[in-house]
């Protein structure tokens, strides 16, 4: 569907919050879900680029895009007013604990983006949300300012480069959380593993979101298979139709 930029927000020299007019996956998008966007009017480069939904407001979604490569630089040159081809929301999505008064998100780099769509739908319920966002770069500190504290709100900001403060910074949280029932992570691999081996430690579910180079995003070329634990030690699961989101316990992280 075409979708037409309304607004454009540049937080450093590599990421930026592109806000797109388009109703249809603006009004049906949830927290986890992504999206596989045209990045050229042409057929070069030809593969979409597939981005988590960063926040949706009536028929606006919001899209944080990190300038890393050649699709990524193109899209760093669009302007308001331009359009694009955005295919979504595709994939599966977070499933938010019922039961739980307090729930924990951890989050680093751009794995900000459908962590921070899970904490505006939080807002608008009675839970208690304690986010940890870890950096390696001070610029990456911006991307979290938006996100104030407030009474169900509690932030916790750690420039980490070798992600040493992973496990204590969690533990803490996990300490004062009087009962988390639920943890939410996305970032990188090295990261949401310590996440899931911490939450494992104090018996607390984890739910995470896989980054992984995508084709189609809708389950047919295979591209982005993930490991997964299976009774015959692991298989493989697609990232794009079986994911985004999978459990802390059945991913299998590269050792």
């Amino acid at each position: 569907m075409i979708a037409t930029i309304t607004k454009i927000e540049k937080y450093n020299d590599h990421d930026v919050i592109f806000s797109f007019d388009c109703a249809e996956i603006a009004q049906k998008a949830l927290p986890g879900q992504f999206v596989e966007v045209r990045v050229s009017k042409t057929n070069d480069p030809f593969r979409r680029r597939p981005f988590s939904v960063f926040d949706t407001c009536g028929d606006v979604i919001k899209l944080l895009v990190r300038v890393v490569g050649r699709g990524t630089k193109i899209m760093s040159g669009w302007n308001a007013g331009d359009s694009t081809d955005i295919l979504g929301p595709l994939g599966n999505s977070f499933s938010i604990d019922e039961q739980g008064s307090e729930l924990i998100l951890v989050s680093g780099g751009s794995g900000l983006a459908p962590i921070n769509f899970l904490v505006q739908k939080l807002a608008h319920t009675d839970r208690k949300v304690h986010l940890l966002y870890l950096y390696s770069q001070a610029r990456e500190a911006e991307l979290a300012a938006h996100l104030a504290p407030s009474e169900r709100l509690s932030v916790t900001l750690s420039h980490d480069k070798t992600g040493a403060t992973i496990a204590p910074l969690l533990q803490e949280i996990i300490s004062n959380a009087k009962g988390a029932s639920m943890i939410y992570t996305c970032g990188p691999e090295s990261m949401m593993k310590i996440v899931v081996e911490t939450s494992a430690a104090n018996s607390i579910p984890v739910q995470l979101s896989m980054e992984a180079a995508m084709g189609c995003g809708i389950g047919i070329c295979s591209c982005c298979v993930v490991p997964v634990r299976s009774k015959d030690g692991f298989t493989y699961k697609k990232a794009c139709a079986d994911g985004p989101i999978f459990s802390g316990e059945e991913i299998v992280f590269n050792e």
